[in-house]
């Protein structure tokens, strides 16, 4: 595949050569890794990478992509970091406008061609600047022999992405982590060299139009993943409870992928918060595995006040019987449901006392450590705050882990917001409402709820599920 700058115009491209989304659980070798929390098949690409910036697309390095490329004159930069707060570019605050309202006239593409007016609104476009990032690595001794990914946490707008002058794939949901393999085209014993082209504007523009600071460049970790020979690429937890609120249930479904799933056996083991085992079950493995547990009497329920969860642990061995890889997850019992038009919580009203929370750091924007997201849990306890909406987009995984442990209730946001299209305030001209019911942004929307879904569709924090802000309702939204 090559990779086509005019993507950027067309609002039918917005994933290409990705790894299917998948639940953020994560894994390890082996149960000491997993005690301590430190997985060695994870690798760190943060740090410092070659750096090139351009005001438009046209001044872009265009083939800085190629092995050998002569960087010397590119710059250093931090990875994760914004391209505006290192010194380059304008620094925007924009709330319903459109960055480029006043300057150029956009409207979106629905039909690209060349005939259509709207081609190269952005891949020609006089205001979309333009990063691209280069970084050399060695593949740590212990990943060789292991499917290797890169995966991206979070990078504003719009990526396209190269491994030893290989086109891997373009992304353009912003907050959502992306994946990408990069095993057939790995040099395991020498330097690999990664190239990521991020464009500050796209198509993606019209429906990250949020009220907040607009940043381009890579903002969240980066992460070399190696798979062990057999794989939980997928986990499914659901917990249910009873009506008499005391008998619980759990539904585990796994899909394993990996080239030794013959012969091996799968273990699944579940503890209560002082370790006692409530359950365990051992089968044959196979690409889809699904297990309901039996009834479990006089769970312990999890709410604001007592957050109380339960452990599981999914344990893979080949079939020499070796121990391949642990995955744990925790979990909590709860039941949320609406009677009489009042929502309930375990069968009892739910009051909440919430906020809505950006991530922001007075000093590196949305790029927060562990530190600042623990100080804004802090703050939240201290003020007697029960529930966070993650306005208005995906956060960082660990987040959400944060709000299990601690009770706190989450809505959990799509990114999507385009009120920019139709919230004129009384101007002349009518509105134009993306996604509205066109079916070029079906799959883009689509795609963006799932994204969001899917990674965190395990956690027993999350009550509600926002499909997006401000953003006009019709057949697109509604599907």
């Amino acid at each position: 595949m090559k990779a086509e700058i005019t993507w950027l115009d067309d609002p039918e491209v917005f994933r290409l050569g990705q790894i299917p989304v998948h639940s953020d659980h994560q894994f390890y070798p082996n149960y000491s890794e997993m005690k301590r929390g430190d997985s060695s098949l994870i690798s760190s690409l943060n740090g410092t990478w070659k750096f090139s910036f351009a005001d438009t697309p046209m001044e872009r390095p265009q083939e800085f992509y190629q092995v050998g490329y002569d960087t010397t004159d590119f710059d250093d930069i931090k990875v994760p970091s914004h391209i505006e707060l290192n010194g380059y570019g304008q620094i925007q605050y924009i709330n319903t406008l459109y960055p480029w309202e006043g300057k150029f006239f956009r409207r979106p593409a629905y039909v690209p061609d060349e005939s259509d007016p709207q081609m190269g609104m952005f891949s020609e476009g006089l205001d979309n600047t333009v990063g691209a990032y280069v970084k050399e690595f060695k593949i740590p001794d212990n990943f060789k022999d292991h499917r290797i990914s890169v995966e991206f946490g979070g990078v504003e707008r719009a990526m396209y992405l190269w491994i030893n002058g290989h086109f891997l794939g373009y992304c353009e949901d912003s907050f959502a982590p992306s994946e990408y393999d990069l095993t057939p085209y790995l040099d395991e014993a020498g330097i690999n060299t990664i190239a990521v082209e991020v464009f500050k504007h796209s198509t993606a523009s019209f429906i990250e139009d949020q009220d907040m600071f607009r940043f381009s460049g890579i903002f969240r970790d980066v992460n070399l993943v190696a798979r062990p020979k057999i794989h939980v690429e997928d986990l499914t937890i659901r917990p249910t409870l009873a009506d008499d609120f005391k008998t619980g249930q759990l539904e585990v479904v796994t899909k394993l992928t990996g080239s030794e799933i013959a012969g091996a056996i799968v273990k699944l083991v579940a503890v209560d918060g002082d370790g006692n085992t409530i359950f365990e079950h051992q089968q044959p493995a196979s690409e889809q595995i699904e297990f309901d547990s039996p009834a479990l009497a006089n769970v312990h329920l999890w709410d604001n006040l007592d957050p109380y969860l339960y452990s599981l642990t999914i344990e893979i061995r080949d079939h020499a019987g070796n121990l391949v890889e642990v995955v744990p997850y925790d979990f909590g019992f709860r039941k949320i449901e609406i009677k009489d038009k009042v929502i309930l919580l375990n069968g009892e009203r739910l009051k909440l006392n919430g906020v809505n929370r950006h991530e922001w750091s007075a000093e590196s924007g949305r790029v927060i450590s562990m530190a600042e997201m623990q100080a804004d849990m802090t703050t939240i306890k201290q003020n007697n705050i029960n529930a966070v909406r993650t306005c208005h987009y995906m956060d960082q995984i660990p987040w959400y882990y944060m709000c299990d442990q601690n009770g706190i209730y989450m809505m959990a946001e799509n990114n999507l917001e385009s009120h920019g299209s139709w919230q004129k305030m009384g101007a002349v001209e009518p509105s134009y409402n993306v996604p509205g019911s066109s079916p070029h942004w079906l799959h883009a929307v689509l795609n963006r709820a799932q994204n969001n879904y899917e990674t965190f569709k395990n956690h027993t924090s999350i009550l509600f599920w926002s499909l997006g802000m401000n953003r006009m309702l019709a057949m697109t939204s509604q599907q």
